[in-house]
């Protein structure tokens, strides 16, 4: 795959994820956060089984661990995330989620000895310009209380997440990959669900559209996507392209929701463009 083709498959994780936030806010009002998650993982289970069942694998033990743990990790992320998202403002929340794009270069090199390159120390910057923005923050919204930090807790895992793909991704089968992480993240939330959730079938009904895009395209073609777009794209850039998922979810709430767009809004979205861009340029070499 070249990189201009990873870039792209990561642009269209981002506008998927973005997209879904939308259906995650109308889905909150209905059932719980395991419940949506089991629901929406286990989907995405059954939309990638034909592909695993069917190609062999050479790796099955690395299959089997790094997909384990990647799936405990999007287990994590996900549900600490919808948890949370109801207790802060959806500004605030989309922020703190966004701060993989520091996290992930600052990881890389504290622990796998990355250099981080001139254009994305300048791109992280303006990404994060462009999210104050983009989530029309006040200084009053930098005081940080106890679900912010669980918003922070699903950044670092969010990061983590994407690093775990990188260091295996070409080692692995993308999409045998990914199933078994839905199944891990899947099963999981379903069991939460069972010990900590009500359950009622005709609420459930309710929010089964939303469930439906979540683990169709969000989940099944997402997560799938993002591995096989990591395949040809470092995890500071790829950090930054899906990082544009903020954009999209304002996009999105326009479109779905009929929220409008405000001047700051779009200031915000265009600033976090540009700092994409400038993260595929070339770096300048020494002379």
């Amino acid at each position: 795959m070249k990189k201009s083709t990873g870039i792209i498959v990561l642009l269209f994780v981002a506008l998927v994820f973005g997209f879904a936030f939308a259906f995650q806010s109308i889905s909150a009002d209905l059932i719980g956060p395991f419940l949506l998650n089991g629901s929406r993982f286990m989907i995405g289970f059954l939309i990638t089984l034909p592909a695993f069942l069917l190609k062999k694998d050479d790796n099955t033990k690395t299959l089997f661990i790094v997909s384990s743990i990647n799936g405990f990790i999007i287990f994590l992320a996900t549900n600490i995330q919808q948890y949370a998202i109801g207790f802060t403002s959806a500004g605030k929340a989309g922020f703190l989620t966004a701060l993989y794009i520091v996290l992930v270069p600052l990881i890389a090199s504290l622990f796998l000895k990355k250099k981080i390159g001139i254009n994305d120390r300048i791109a992280v910057l303006l990404a994060l310009i462009g999210l104050i923005l983009l989530c029309n923050l006040t200084l009053d919204d930098f005081i940080l209380e106890f679900y912010d930090f669980c918003l922070i807790i699903t950044a670092l895992l969010f990061a983590l997440q994407i690093l775990v793909v990188e260091q295996y991704v070409n080692q692995i089968n993308p999409i045998k990959s990914a199933c078994i992480s839905f199944f891990v993240s899947g099963i999981l939330s379903l069991i939460c669900s069972l010990i900590f959730e009500a359950f009622d079938f005709n609420i459930y009904k309710q929010a089964i559209p939303s469930i439906l895009y979540l683990g169709i395209m969000s989940t099944g073609l997402g997560y799938t996507l993002q591995i096989v777009g990591q395949k040809v794209i470092a995890s500071n850039d790829a950090s930054l392209i899906m990082s544009l998922e903020s954009v999209f979810s304002v996009i999105g709430g326009y479109i779905i929701l009929h929220e409008v767009l405000t001047i700051k809004e779009l200031i915000g979205c265009l600033i976090m463009f540009i700092a994409v861009i400038l993260s595929q340029l070339p770096e300048k070499k020494k002379l």
